[in-house]
């Protein structure tokens, strides 16, 4: 306990470790605060946004593979 009476916990090396911080509050309409989050970042998820976009066939994991490591060298700053 510390000189108020409340709790304290300690690392093994003494230091202590501190307190957490409060949770955030939950909005009384979770739902439509993350919609409006969603709205504000340009975002908009619909019953599609799931979808697959492709025709269901095998992942090509040699062209996927060499597609990101495209993207990534193209994104580089020179």
């Amino acid at each position: 306990m510390d000189g108020s009476g409340e709790p304290a916990f300690f690392r093994p090396d003494g230091s202590r470790i501190p307190e957490v911080p409060p949770r955030p509050g939950v909005p009384s309409d979770p739902m439509e605060a993350l919609q409006a989050r969603n709205r504000q970042n340009g975002l908009e998820i619909t019953p599609a946004t799931n979808l697959a976009g492709w025709g269901g066939e095998e992942l090509d994991l040699v062209w996927a593979v060499e597609g990101i490591l495209q993207a990534e060298e193209n994104s580089e700053p020179e």
